[in-house]
């Protein structure tokens, strides 16, 4: 949950309440909702991102990957993989700029 955190400057669940959050995501089992402007479905690295997200989110213990695996499913991911999502997020904000001025 920290990498989306992260990526996206907010909880994954910012609606609920500690009390809540528990009920939510360990009893009713709900994963966090993709994320599409940040990490986007028609994109290679957004889908193995998402993968790696959520194999770290599994609710069975032993099929979570410890960090080092997280590392090595991380490290291929190269920086143009990552400038391509900087530029689209760049073009996303302008957008939306864009949208607020008119």
């Amino acid at each position: 949950m920290i990498i989306l955190e992260v990526l996206t400057s907010e909880s994954p669940f910012p609606n609920k309440t500690d009390a809540s959050l528990y009920g939510h995501v360990v009893i009713n089992q709900n994963r966090p909702v993709r994320p599409m402007v940040i990490i986007p479905e028609r994109s290679i690295f957004g889908n193995i991102l998402w993968g790696i997200l959520t194999s770290c989110w599994s609710y069975d213990p032993q099929l979570r990957p410890d960090s080092a695996t997280v590392w090595q499913l991380l490290k291929p991911l190269t920086q143009d993989q990552l400038k391509e999502v900087e530029e689209f997020m760049e073009v996303v904000e302008s957008d939306a700029d864009e949208m607020r001025d008119e």
